[in-house]
């Protein structure tokens, strides 16, 4: 259990527990082990596999946003050498961007990745979602969904509209705006950037997936209501949204009692 719990975290290994020594009790039970097994055993917490910080506030999202470079769609970084992991064309992307998109709008990874610029309409502020980039196989753009609510076109607001008109203004083109030609893209390496900015800023690391929960906090803190936060994160329930926001909807029903009692004492 020990060796097991170097690189599993303490969930799974309190599920490995219940097999192993359901297992072992059978054993014994058929004659196969002498002695019965222990259900003694400590499960402990080991430092390096508790998991990451899940949410930003809302002071650590605007810290972050200023240190992000909002300039610029790709990066030319010159010819490279022609690896599976490295560039074809010497463009990259522009990681901060992504950064910057996933806070505004809750995307996962692979719908950000799978986004051309017909996907952006201006005029109604409203951004469609209905692509994927299977990023960890083939690197092909897939006209699906994680899910059938996944599918979904939502409400931007004017500063993003704003960035990103005036840069497709400089780069039109119908491909998708993350990927340069012949680019791999990999989670890690945006992770990597994500969290050497928080390193910079004095901010908890987090993930890029943790940016589509900071979004989804953020809505829920300022009175959005779950209903809307469904929609716009695309789950398929909402229960799905009020089981990852639980904490948070019981610190907003513990300062609504508060605001009850006091209203009702000046019946």
């Amino acid at each position: 259990m020990n060796d097991f719990g170097r690189d599993h975290s303490r969930t799974t290994c309190m599920d490995f527990k219940v097999q192993v020594l359901a297992a072992a009790t059978e054993a014994y039970e058929e004659g196969k082990l002498d002695k019965p097994p222990s259900w003694k055993i400590q499960v402990m917490d080991n430092p390096k596999m508790i998991r990451k910080k899940k949410f930003l506030n809302e002071s650590e999202v605007k810290k972050l946003i200023e240190a992000l470079d909002l300039t610029t769609l790709t990066y030319d970084v010159g010819q490279r050498i022609k690896t599976s992991r490295l560039l074809k064309s010497g463009m990259t992307p522009n990681y901060d961007l992504m950064i910057y998109l996933a806070l505004k709008t809750g995307l996962r990874f692979a719908e950000i990745c799978a986004l051309h610029q017909s996907d952006f309409c201006f005029e109604t502020r409203m951004l469609n979602v209905d692509k994927t980039l299977n990023y960890k196989f083939n690197m092909q753009i897939e006209n699906r969904t994680k899910t059938i609510s996944s599918k979904r076109r939502i409400a931007l607001d004017v500063g993003t509209c704003w960035i990103f008109k005036s840069l497709f203004d400089k780069d039109t083109h119908d491909n998708p705006i993350f990927i340069p030609d012949g680019f791999r893209m990999f989670s890690s390496t945006v992770n990597n950037r994500l969290n050497a900015l928080c390193k910079e800023q004095g901010i908890t690391g987090i993930s890029f997936h943790g940016l589509r929960h900071t979004h989804g906090s953020l809505l829920l803190g300022n009175g959005i209501s779950m209903h809307s936060i469904s929609k716009r994160l695309g789950h398929a329930k909402v229960s799905i949204t009020q089981d990852i926001y639980l904490h948070l909807t019981q610190e907003i029903e513990n300062k609504d009692n508060d605001l009850i009692a006091g209203r009702l004492a000046g019946f």
